[in-house]
């Protein structure tokens, strides 16, 4: 057992240097795979950022410079602006209200105008109906007037036993309706 002595102490020297000789090889190419690893996701998150500040930073740069050229220099400017943007949308909302509640009076009042114009286009009518009858009042009077005196005619013509009228008398009137000569006519 001396042979298995010698390797036991062979292998407590070599061993322990050997566990160390491989742990340092393993540990070595791991810390270079992390390092490897780590330039890797450095190298592809500042690509990122690279992009991010293309597509984002840029646009907000300019962003920022327009409104520093229009004079916006501090958020309180812009929320200045903002309110001033809700106080004119309050009154574009008012005046919105006011112009349809005016579109409605002004529909209302158009209907009212035409059915003006048409009691007017109906008392036009009457109002030359009217007219028009007023225009034959001095005729009718006259007609009765004749009417009148060829009724007393007949009356004297009937009260004197049928005693003819003279003709001077009868044609005192040249506007003997064609009635009254129909009943001289028939009465003489």
């Amino acid at each position: 057992m001396p042979e298995l002595q010698t390797v036991e102490r062979f292998i407590d020297t070599r061993l322990p240097d050997k566990i160390r000789e491989v742990l340092h090889k393993e540990f070595a190419d791991q810390k270079t795979v992390e390092i490897e690893t780590a330039e890797l996701v450095a190298e592809r998150a500042i690509k990122w950022a690279r992009t991010f500040g293309f597509f984002v930073g840029i646009p907000i740069a300019l962003v920022s410079l327009i409104l520093g050229f229009i004079g916006f220099k501090t958020w309180s400017d812009i929320a200045d602006a903002e309110q001033k943007i809700a106080a004119a949308s309050t009154g574009l909302a008012a005046a919105q209200t006011q112009l349809q509640t005016a579109a409605h009076q002004t529909a209302d009042a158009e209907k009212r105008t035409t059915e003006l114009l048409a009691s007017a286009d109906d008392f036009k009518k009457q109002l030359d109906d009217a007219r028009t009858k007023l225009a034959a009042i001095p005729e009718l009077q006259d007609r009765t007037r004749q009417l009148e005196s060829d009724v007393q005619s007949i009356r004297n013509f009937v009260n004197k036993g049928g005693t003819p009228i003279p003709q001077d008398r009868r044609a005192g009137s040249t506007a003997c309706s064609t009635a009254t000569r129909r009943t001289w006519r028939a009465w003489g």
